[in-house]
Parts: C-alpha cells; structure tokens; sequence
C-alpha cells in the first residue's frame, strides 16, 4: 500500500464516529501497530488513556480477523471494516463491523474467554439489535451478530433471522473465518454499496433516557450526538443559544436561573443540557428566577 493511501485511511478515521475504519484489503495491507496507535489515539481522546490490557486486545482482535480474512482470500478484499464503533444510547463501542453487501456483521470479541457467557450473548445480540432498531443504514440490511470467545470450544453455526437480525453465532479463533465464508456464501451482490464512510454518516436516532444522555456527555461526547434522535441540530444550537443567552443575563444581574427545556414528543431535548452545558457555579445567589424554554 502507497503512503498516500495510508494517509487517506488515516484522515477518514479521524473524522468518522469509528476509531478506525477502511477496505479489508487496506487493513491486512495495514501494519498492526499503526491500526492499535489509530486506536489509542481515539481511545485517549475520549477516556484519557490507552491502557495496557485494551491495546493488547486490540492486537489479539486485529490478527484474528488477519486470519480469518485470509482463510477466504480475494473474495473479502472489497468489504469494509470499521473497528471500535460508538452505540451513544448504550454508552458502549462494537468491536468490530464488516460491511459485506447485504449485510453488516456484528462482531464482539471476548479475548482469552473460554466460553460464552450469557451476558455475552445478551450484549451481543442487544448491538445488533440497535442498529436495527436506530441505524438507516442496517435497517435495509441483514444484521449479523457475532459472538467470538477467543479460547471457546467450537460451536455448529447458521444463518438464520427474524425481523432483519439474525440467530446469534458464537465463534472461536480458529472458526471466525468459517463464520465469514458463511456470510460470503449468503452476501447479496444486487445490495447498494455500503462503504464505512457511508456506514459511519447514516443517521443513529435513539431516544436516549435523561441517565443515558448524562452518561454520554460526561464521557466526552458533543451534545449534539446525544440529541441526534430527539431534535433536529437546528432545534439545539437554538435552544443551546437560549441557554446560554438566559445564564449570561442571569451572571450580569446577579441572579440566580433554574431552565426547564421541553419540547413536544418524540423532538424533546434532554433535560441534561442545561445542567451539563451551564454550570451553576458561575451564577451569584442573589434572586431567584424560573425561565421555560
């Protein structure tokens, strides 16, 4: 692979909600210890650092899939890749989504497992159920979960679905690759293209709870992601200004604002905007003064 191609690569992921995404033929061109430093250096952006245990994971994760890629050969070279991708309203990441035509295949690791736990299962088949649920883009698609316990015993797998997810497959390392030869066997080549930076860009529309927005802005997230599924973008840059407008005036006079933000169903702003955005710290408690927006 060219540098100028590494490049491109590079900058797609630094502006895309993934920490990394490309073709699968870019990734296995792709040093691994420049797909972990693009990860660490998202994953330190949000949480601060890169530890030791999550960047070992992300080598394991990577030269499982190398293998797994490898068992199928050319035929997987045109999918896309995307790794570490953000579910806000779960305040969880994926570990790894392969967009094959017709499909996106959800894939959770669970590095050194030697079994598959329930709750693995329930996270599993939860992501899968998100985008769904939320996601444009895997609404018109068949979503696959993929449960891979490193060190688990193998496991007989099909494919099959109910209302656009289908059944569960539960993988080891040695079998992730007949899971994607599977998936290969049942791609639909008529499918529209479905690249990361497409995948990436298509609306997620939760409905976030007032403890699952707060959850997402303190872990560095931007209001505007948060309240992607209640209001347009317009509605809170307007509301964000009032906000700000009210706590300015409220500084200037030396009084002191309590803001109730609602809005009519389904575009309603969380509540948590005002108290995150605006810190009361810098109002004086002099009066006393309730403001509806």
């Amino acid at each position: 692979m060219s540098l100028n191609t590494l490049d491109c690569a590079a900058s797609r992921t630094e502006t895309s909600r993934s920490f990394y995404s490309s073709t699968v033929a870019e990734f296995l061109a792709t040093d691994c210890a420049t797909i972990v430093g693009q990860l660490a250096r998202r994953h330190a952006a949000v949480h601060a650092s890169a530890v030791a245990k999550q960047v070992h994971a992300w080598e394991t994760e990577i030269e499982l899939l190398r293998s797994a890629f490898e068992k199928i050969g050319p035929e997987s070279q045109d999918w896309w890749i995307l790794l570490e991708m953000p579910l806000l309203r779960l305040g969880k990441r994926i570990d790894a989504i392969l967009l094959i035509p017709g499909i996106v295949a959800v894939i959770e690791f669970k590095i050194g497992a030697s079994d598959f736990k329930g709750g693995d299962r329930i996270q599993t088949e939860r992501y899968a159920c998100s985008l769904r649920d939320f996601h444009e883009a895997s609404q018109s698609r068949l979503v696959v979960p993929i449960l891979c316990a490193e060190k688990a015993p193998d496991q007989v797998f099909v494919l099959t679905e109910t209302e656009g997810v289908a059944k569960l497959i539960e993988a080891n390392a040695a079998t992730l690759g007949q899971v994607f030869t599977l998936l290969a066997g049942r791609h639909n080549p008529s499918a529209v293209a479905l690249s990361a930076r497409s995948f990436d860009a298509s609306p997620y529309r939760p409905t976030p709870t007032i403890v699952e927005a707060a959850q997402a802005i303190y872990a560095g997230h931007e209001v505007s992601e948060i309240g992607r599924g209640d209001a347009a973008d317009a509605e809170l840059r307007e509301t964000a200004a009032s906000l700000r407008k009210i706590t300015a005036d409220a500084e200037t006079y030396q009084r002191k604002v309590i803001c109730f933000v609602t809005a009519a169903e389904q575009t309603a702003v969380p509540p948590v905007i005002s108290i995150a955005a605006f810190p009361f710290r810098r109002i004086q408690d002099r009066s006393l003064r309730h403001c509806t927006s």
